[in-house]
């Protein structure tokens, strides 16, 4: 919800291509937080790191992003949305 002040959080881990589409099938029929192979938690705050501390960067929106670490804090308030 919007007005929970939660990021929901879904990691998709490591899979191969065969057991990826299964779980697109089931991500349209909404049974994806189901799968075994998906961990789903809600937080007002989400640090992303990598292990090896290798320099990723991240891609947002299709523009590129800045670079690991990543923190992210719910700011409540911060952006107003017109919710339908």
């Amino acid at each position: 919800s919007v007005q929970d002040e939660l990021l929901d959080v879904m990691i998709i881990h490591r899979q191969g291509v065969f057991e990826l589409l299964p779980l697109l099938a089931q991500m349209v029929n909404g049974d994806h937080l189901k799968n075994q192979r998906v961990t789903f938690f809600q937080a007002s705050r989400l640090e992303v790191s990598c292990r090896d501390n290798t320099r990723v960067q991240l891609d947002v929106d299709g523009e590129p992003g800045d670079f690991l670490p990543l923190d992210i804090t719910v700011k409540p308030g911060a952006i107003n949305l017109l919710v339908p």
